[in-house]
């Protein structure tokens, strides 16, 4: 009888534990810093020469931080002249798996972008762009919302296929 007793306070005891640590956790919600844009400045304009088809453009900003320590990772969001982010027109995630702090963009992809767009051939237009950070449960977007403005070449489709061999 003293055994089912003690058993019975051990139980008890045990139960009493667990609602006291099963109680409402005060946690505090998870955010991502601010960060800022480095390059290219604000607005720029990009004319790329035939001779250098290996130039490319660097977008980069600083790393954000979450609060409880998790890693970011980013993607670089594009949006033609009605500047909607809510659908973008092309989205490109990062290096390194969107880990990189830096997208660099080639002459051919940026004619892509441009051309997702609405950048019609031989004329000049504006792309706009901002950076969102997402740790996989919360984003946070660049406030700022930078400009590129890019001539497209005179034949758009030589920015679909490799170059043509020389013989």
């Amino acid at each position: 009888m003293k055994n089912i007793f003690s058993f019975k306070n051990l139980g008890l005891f045990l139960c009493s534990c667990l609602a006291v640590s099963c109680s409402e956790d005060e946690t505090t919600p998870v955010t991502i810093g601010d960060f800022q844009v480095l390059t290219p400045d604000l607005e720029v304009t990009i004319s790329y020469t035939d001779t250098d088809p290996g130039e490319y453009v660097d977008l980069s900003w600083d790393r954000a931080k979450a609060s409880d320590g998790t890693t970011v990772f980013y993607e670089v969001q594009f949006a033609g002249k009605d500047k909607n982010f809510d659908t973008p027109s092309m989205t490109i995630t990062t290096d390194k798996l969107g880990y990189a702090n830096v997208v660099q963009l080639s002459q051919q992809q940026m004619n892509i972008v441009a051309e997702r767009t609405g950048i019609r051939p031989l004329q000049t237009g504006e792309i706009y762009w901002r950076v969102r950070a997402i740790t996989g449960l919360v984003e946070h977007v660049n406030s700022t919302v930078r400009t590129i403005k890019v001539p497209l070449p005179d034949d758009i489709q030589s920015c679909f296929s490799p170059p043509a061999s020389k013989a």
